[in-house]
Parts: C-alpha cells; structure tokens; sequence
C-alpha cells in the first residue's frame, strides 16, 4: 500500500515537472515566434517613416536610395520562467522611385536564454523583403515578408524555421508648427517549425493585431518623440500547456538627429508596462544615410 502511494505521488511529481517545463518551454519559444519578428518589423517601419518625410519635402529628388542600420538589446527577466538577453542587428538598403519604396533587410540576432529548466545560446540570421507605397501625403501603406532560421548546437538542442508577414497602414499628422503625431495600425503574422531532437517537432501560428501612436516634436536637427504600442497577440500551437498571447503594452522614449541631408542617427529605450510577472527593457540605436 505505502509502495502504491509513493509511486502516484512520484508520477504527480513527474507530470507537475512535465507540464511546468512545456509551459516554460512555450514561453521562451516566444522569443523566436514574437520578440524577433517584431523588432525586424519596427526598424524597418521606423526607417519607412524617416523616407515618408523626406519624399514629402518640396525638395526631395524622384529617386532616392538608402542605407541603414538599427541595433538592439533587449532584456527580458520572467522569474521563475527564466531570463532572456537579444542582441540585435539589421542592416537594410532600399530605393524609392517617387512614391514607392522597394528594399530589403538582413538581419542578425543573438539569443541568450537561462533558467531552471533552459539554458541555450542561439544564432538567429534573418532575411525581409519589403516595399512601401505612398498614398498620399499624410498616409503609407508597409508590407513585408521574413525569414530566421535558428539552428541548434548541442545534443539538446532544437531548431526553428519562421516565416512571418506584417503589413501596416501608417502616418503622420501635424499639429502645431514642430509637433506631430504618427499612428500606425497593421496585423503581423508568423509561422515557426520547431524540430527538437528529444521531444519531435512542433508548430506555432502567432498572430498580432497592433496599434501604436507617436507624440514627436522637433526642432531644427533634433526631433524628440514618445510613443506607446499596444498588441493583441494570439497564439495557436501544438506544444504541451501552450501560452496563448494576451495584451502587451510598450511605452518608448527616444530622440533622433539629423547629422546633415544625408545622415541621420538616433536612441531610444522600450519598457513593456502591462504582465506583471515579466520585467522587459530594450535599448535602440539606429543610422541611416542617403544617397
């Protein structure tokens, strides 16, 4: 009888192990699914923003051709779920022929998980066509297709395929001389394979309703802005005790400079101010030089 009750309690133990590890497991996997879509598509609409002022300008030439880059670094503590660290970088060229807008991005992401149940540094490059069609001059239209590919190292490690697609609709209103205000409204979606040596594979479907509104004000070369983007995200997979999206709020303070008519730089640092279990910072930088 005692034998009886020691294995059903040591099977309890098992299955409450298993199923906390699946739902750790699925958190983290957020990070290829969500995080790293998600800041692809920000530079690259952030940099679409910059070439929709300058293509408005009285001045501004028929064509134009651009070189950018933005880098990241984003920190994500979620206790007892573990602790991410992303470094990130993309590098973009693209070139406008009047009011379209045709480029593409290569991207590079270093991910860094631990935790009591996960504990892996992964290598994430990445791929993003994307074009931008001016509809006139206080609305654009941003659409864009990606590929990372996340290959693992080690005998307990996995690998990720995603593809996702973002398409916004975006612009910018003025308010008064120097203020202005730039909402943003689009759905991203993204499909992730994973393949794990010991566990099979599995699928995630992430979908992500978005709308963000920015507050700039500039003057002269220096144009100081602050923003909030709220997301619905929704997440449909085959993973064990999924994590299934929810409300994410980001508030964003930053200021960019204007060096010349050629280059312009810029900073900007993101807090996540609505789960309350999950402590999210992320610091910008940004450069760009026209042609």
């Amino acid at each position: 009888m005692i034998l009886v009750s020691e294995m059903i309690i040591k099977r309890r133990i098992v299955a409450v192990f298993l199923a906390v590890s699946s739902l750790l497991t699925s958190i983290n996997a957020q990070a290829y699914t969500l995080e790293i879509p998600r800041q692809i598509s920000r530079a690259i609409a952030d940099r679409l923003d910059v070439n929709f002022k300058n293509a408005r300008q009285s001045s501004a030439p028929e064509k134009a051709s651009t070189v950018w880059d933005a880098l990241s670094y984003t920190s994500i503590d979620a206790g007892f779920a573990g602790e991410s660290n992303l470094y990130q970088a993309t590098l973009g060229v693209d070139q406008r022929w009047n009011n379209l807008d045709v480029g593409v991005a290569v991207s590079y992401a270093r991910l860094e998980q631990s935790g009591f149940f996960t504990s892996e540094k992964s290598n994430l490059p990445g791929f993003t066509p994307y074009i931008d069609y001016i509809v006139n001059p206080y609305l654009h239209v941003t659409a864009m297709g990606g590929y990372i590919r996340k290959e693992g190292v080690g005998k307990d490690s996995f690998n990720v395929n995603t593809a996702f697609t973002d398409i916004s609709l975006n612009s910018e209103i003025p308010i008064i001389s120097g203020l202005s205000l730039s909402p943003r409204a689009g759905y991203r979606f993204a499909y992730s394979d994973f393949d794990a040596p010991n566990f099979g594979n599995a699928t995630t479907y992430t979908n992500t309703l978005y709308a963000q509104g920015r507050l700039a004000y500039t003057i002269k070369n220096v144009s100081i802005y602050f923003d909030s983007l709220y997301e619905r995200v929704v997440i449909d997979n085959n993973l064990p005790n999924p994590a299934d999206g929810g409300d994410l709020v980001f508030i964003t303070a930053g200021i960019d400079y204007s060096v010349n008519q050629v280059v312009s730089v810029g900073v900007a640092y993101r807090h996540e101010i609505v789960e309350d279990n999950v402590d999210y910072h992320q610091g910008l930088a940004h450069m760009s030089m026209r042609f």
